[in-house]
């Protein structure tokens, strides 16, 4: 078994659609990535139309909500990256709303996932979120009142 109980195995990772976390509460996109990178992972990554269906066969009873996912333009207004440092190629691969992104102000920043579409939203609003690990891959713990990590081996 590769991944943790309680997450999904998917090709080479490990997801987990994070509503029921000891958090139990929905985070701004920072601390919701903060979480992903305690487990030795970050914000889900949504490479093709197979992961895509995938995250949705996990998330269809929260469809109605918007879910953080790792996409964003924080760095470069209106140039996409994925927080984990997979390359981001919408001609390859998006799925955007109608009208999205919208930049509003430029203040919309992060990208969500509802009704199987991406929204960018700001980074402060709170949200459940999907964190995607590889397989076998390294767990960090941290302390719950700051969201701060330490490296240490579970």
């Amino acid at each position: 078994m590769d991944c943790l109980t309680g997450w999904d195995e998917f090709d080479e990772s490990c997801y987990k659609v994070m509503t029921s976390f000891v958090h139990s509460k929905k985070l701004s996109w920072d601390n919701a990535r903060a979480v992903c990178s305690g487990y030795g992972g970050d914000l889900v990554s949504i490479e093709n139309e197979r992961e895509e269906d995938f995250i949705r066969s996990l998330s269809s009873n929260f469809k109605n909500d918007l879910l953080w996912i790792g996409l964003n333009d924080r760095v470069n207004e209106g140039q996409f990256v994925w927080s984990d440092g997979t390359y981001f190629n919408s001609s390859v691969y998006s799925k955007w709303k109608i009208g999205e992104p919208s930049h509003t102000a430029g203040k919309h920043d992060c990208v969500g996932l509802k009704n199987n579409l991406w929204n960018d939203q700001p980074c402060s609003w709170v949200r459940f979120y999907i964190c995607e690990k590889r397989k076998g891959g390294r767990i960090l713990s941290y302390d719950s009142d700051f969201l701060e990590f330490d490296h240490r081996r579970l």
